[in-house]
């Protein structure tokens, strides 16, 4: 009997989690694990447009984007992901340092392929990452234009770029959703990348 009241109990309970982790609209940001702790953290809308319908990443983008940094004195690679559909990233703890862009992947056409835009000859000035403080790279929006194929056996394009940010707009969001956060508590430093 008790058993069989425990798994009726269980299953509303297990039903109401799902739906409620269902409705999310983003992922979860850790708390500092020790007093001089480091947060990077920003969000990124990307939106592509004119591309080849093959390529399947004409639209918006947020969830699922990743950001290849790379850290310009040990040419170390970080990979930070956004999740939800306001495209938080975080990463708890990074080595301090100076890093670049270099790269943004995302998945398209329902997952059938991966999309790449490499920075290449654009110039993404690095940025340093401050120890024991909140790193905003803030609100990111990016917009991709596809203008031409220039490379047919590299397949390299010509793209038209905006690149706009907002840095109050995650401060804002961050201390709204997360109220008791130690984050609140440290600096938050606004990170200048420039990308042309």
């Amino acid at each position: 009997m008790k058993l069989k009241l425990m798994f009726v109990l269980f299953i509303p309970i297990f039903i109401g989690a799902v739906l409620l982790g269902g409705c999310a609209t983003t992922g979860k940001v850790t708390e500092p694990s020790r007093p001089d702790s480091t947060l990077l953290i920003g969000r990124i809308k990307l939106a592509c447009s004119n591309f080849p319908q093959y390529w399947y990443c004409n639209g918006e983008h947020t969830s699922g984007i990743v950001i290849d940094l790379r850290n310009v004195s040990t040419k170390e690679i970080v990979s930070i992901k956004s999740k939800g559909s306001d495209g938080l990233f975080s990463l708890i703890d990074p080595k301090e340092g100076i890093y670049a862009i270099i790269r943004l992947t995302f998945k398209t056409g329902s997952g059938r392929s991966t999309t790449t835009l490499y920075f290449g000859d654009r110039k993404s000035r690095g940025f340093k990452i401050v120890r024991n403080s909140v790193n905003n790279m803030g609100d990111i929006s990016w917009q991709e234009i596809y203008l031409t194929k220039i490379d047919e056996s590299t397949g390299a394009t010509q793209d038209s770029l905006d690149f706009k940010r907002n840095y109050e707009e995650v401060k804002t969001w961050f201390g709204a959703t997360y109220p008791e956060s130690e984050w609140n508590r440290k600096d938050w430093l606004n990170v200048d990348v420039i990308v042309k």
